[in-house]
């Protein structure tokens, strides 16, 4: 799919906003269609923008789970059932996350479908969390709440990333 270049339609909106209607854009300004390879570029970059927050989250939700197991070592109930319910929860929550910035990139690209998009893939991330908690309570050797825990691990990370002032919504 292609799209009209971002920059050309800001210079466009400025020099409309300003209420001057003689300001007419040059012609080398008109907008214009993406060529493909621009647009494979826009969208390698978006893509590369997604998985650096993937590698942020991944990093606070590792930090979330070595805290998880310390306090369960302070509490004495630490065992194998816990780093099993960190490594299997921590995985599907980030396979949760990862799915959920692919999905809203690729809900971008596609304009008016992209909501339609985001609602359908919704269910699906809704069942990779599902099957974290009920792989957490059914599977023997998990401790179950080590195994519950990490599914809030990405908003944590996100809030946590807030706080510190490492990540601002609508930058």
């Amino acid at each position: 799919m292609r799209f009209v270049d971002p920059a050309v339609i800001r210079k466009l909106e400025e020099a409309g906003g300003a209420g001057n209607a003689a300001a007419e854009p040059a012609e080398e300004e008109a907008p214009r269609i993406l060529t493909p390879e621009e647009q494979a570029e826009a969208d390698r970059k978006a893509f590369e923008a997604v998985d650096r927050e993937i590698k942020r989250i991944a990093l606070g939700c590792l930090c979330c789970s070595v805290l998880m197991c310390l306090l369960f070592a302070a509490f004495g109930r630490f065992s194998m059932g816990v780093v099993w319910g960190a490594l299997i929860g921590s995985a599907l929550a980030l396979t949760s996350f990862a799915y959920l910035g692919r999905s809203v990139q690729r809900s971008l690209d596609m304009g008016d479908k992209g909501s339609l998009y985001l609602r359908r893939t919704y269910g699906l991330r809704l069942l990779i969390n599902g099957a974290a908690v009920i792989l957490a309570v059914k599977l023997p050797f998990v401790e179950t709440l080590a195994g519950i825990a990490p599914v809030f691990f990405p908003g944590l990370t996100i809030f946590a990333m807030e706080l510190l002032g490492i990540y601002r919504p609508g930058k």
